[in-house]
């Protein structure tokens, strides 16, 4: 595959499986709190990425874990970097 059909693959994975259990959650969490929980779930997560983009910028650094590193050191490094591969291991296998 090509970059652009990797991509979209990849996207597919991720949000694929929540398009089935959206509607569920929304059933047990109920139909007043869960839109207001996915709402403010959005917005914290676009305030982070925003914020880390800024810190990208401003120091010139453009992966996750380099950005860790200048910020806990080695120990966080070497931390983020097994949780990182923990998460595709789990995306992989899942």
């Amino acid at each position: 595959m090509g970059t652009y059909e990797t991509f979209f693959a990849i996207m597919k994975a991720y949000c694929a499986i929540n398009v089935l259990l959206l509607p569920i959650s929304f059933k047990n969490g109920g139909y007043i709190l869960s839109p207001i929980c996915m709402l403010f779930a959005c917005f914290f997560e676009t305030l982070c990425a925003i914020r880390l983009a800024d810190v990208a910028n401003m120091h010139g650094i453009w992966t996750y874990p380099l950005i860790v590193k200048k910020a806990l050191g080695n120990t966080g490094f070497q931390a983020i970097r097994v949780l990182l591969a923990l998460a595709h291991f789990q995306f992989c296998i899942g």
